[in-house]
């Protein structure tokens, strides 16, 4: 009996380490995640909406891919120099994805990167493109809810399951951001889409409906390409030998291929290393932006192997109210009642969901 009460014993100990680094490696790629892509918005605002020396550079398009040329040039001597770093990390981790990781898995071809690295650019050209047709609000709105997508993209792409309070606080989570988001000072003085001109009332309504179903579309077109790219990235670190190294210089190189060649057809790119060697410090800016999107592009790998594809949407949903919630503090806006109630909400859902997380494995590992 005393023998079996210290073997008890010794397994609650045994769960509740393995709690605390399970809490503690979450919360580091929460903050990793946080450094990364908030310095990155931060540059990329100050980089497109102010001038060098009299000049302004308007091409987006030529970021993405100086972001993606670092990240594919980064991560190849890194795969040389180690080639299965991730290897240890699984072994670890103990998370659902890596425990399908078995001995004797290949790389992925190459051409498994392409599905993820164009769903990805898909994804952002309609999250762009749908401004033109819906307020800022709207798609606020769409972001916010983007967990529950991910969740049924994982149930088509890896054939996942989800429990039903699985998907109750990713609706808590998803309604508490999008009351935050949409009651915070920046979204409520965010300009609205443009409106049509036309005088005839008939045409200025048949407009305003051909808006909606053409914003409701790349809203749609959004949330089923973002939620397939990181679906799609799971599916690969579980079914191949592949860890986050191997999946950015993958991605980088397949979305870097892509941008180059549509900016070769539009003739931007000479323009736009032009633009770069006439301004220095513009340079400098593009050299720190692509440093930060390497870096946040691997802590999303690492996040997405660690903790799975809705783990991450989560942390990207909340990252958005996060950095309103520091701005309001920083500049000194005054939240109102609903934004507060909004931040209640989603921090009430991400308690309940890792304690029902923690739950499930303490139960599994009694089982065992």
């Amino acid at each position: 009996k005393s023998s079996k009460e210290q073997q008890q014993q010794k397994q609650k100990q045994q769960r509740q380490s393995y709690s605390l680094r399970w809490c503690l490696h979450l919360t580091a790629c929460f903050l990793g995640l946080q450094a990364a892509y908030l310095t990155w918005g931060l540059l990329q605002e100050r980089m497109t909406t102010f001038d060098y020396n009299g000049e302004r550079f308007h091409d987006s398009q030529f970021l993405v891919f100086a972001n993606r040329a670092l990240g594919g040039l980064l991560a190849l001597p890194l795969m040389l120099l180690a080639p299965l770093t991730s290897d240890a990390t699984r072994k670890s981790s103990q998370t659902k994805a890596s425990d399908r990781m078995t001995d004797g898995k290949q790389s992925p071809p190459a051409f498994e990167y392409v599905y993820s690295s164009v769903s990805n650019i898909l994804s952002s050209w309609c999250q762009y493109e749908a401004l033109v047709y819906v307020t800022f609000p709207t798609q606020v709105l769409a972001k916010a809810s983007k967990i529950i997508p991910v969740m049924l993209m994982g149930r088509l792409v890896s054939r996942k399951s989800y429990r039903v309070d699985e998907y109750f606080t990713a609706g808590l989570i998803s309604g508490g951001t999008a009351l935050f988001l949409l009651s915070s000072p920046e979204v409520a003085e965010a300009p609205s889409s443009p409106t049509s001109t036309a005088t005839n009332p008939t045409s200025a309504t048949q407009q305003q409906w051909m808006n909606a179903v053409s914003g409701a579309t790349l809203l749609a077109g959004y949330l089923m390409f973002d939620a397939f790219t990181s679906s799609w990235q799971s599916k690969l670190f579980a079914s191949y030998r592949s860890g986050p190294i191997q999946m950015l210089a993958g991605s980088s190189l397949a979305s870097c291929l892509a941008t180059v060649t549509a900016q070769l057809q539009q003739g931007s790119l000479v323009s736009a290393l032009g633009f770069a060697y006439r301004q220095p410090l513009f340079a400098s800016h593009l050299g720190l932006l692509a440093l930060c999107s390497t870096l946040g592009q691997l802590v999303i790998f690492h996040t997405i192997d660690s903790f799975g594809p809705v783990t991450f949407t989560i942390i990207m949903t909340v990252r958005q109210g996060f950095a309103i919630l520091i701005s309001s503090v920083v500049y000194q806006h005054r939240l109102s009642g609903n934004a507060w109630c909004g931040v209640g909400v989603v921090f009430a859902g991400l308690f309940l969901r890792i304690y029902l997380a923690q739950r499930g494995r303490a139960v599994a590992d009694k089982r065992d």
